[in-house]
């Protein structure tokens, strides 16, 4: 779901769209989006990207 989400996010569709299409709220996908996009910038851990897990050394 997290990567549906931030590849629907990366072509520019509205939270509200996307938490309709996901079936959840917009406030849980705004607190989701946030978590993954602090926990992506702060640590080492794999991010999903174009619907992918990228290991931390192949990052763009």
């Amino acid at each position: 779901m997290l990567a549906v989400a931030l590849g629907r996010r990366d072509a520019e569709e509205s939270v509200t769209a996307i938490a309709k299409h996901l079936g959840v709220g917009r406030s849980t996908l705004y607190r989701t989006l946030a978590a993954y996009g602090e926990a992506a910038a702060t640590t080492d851990a794999p991010r999903i990207t174009d619907h992918r897990v990228v290991p931390p050394d192949n990052r763009r």
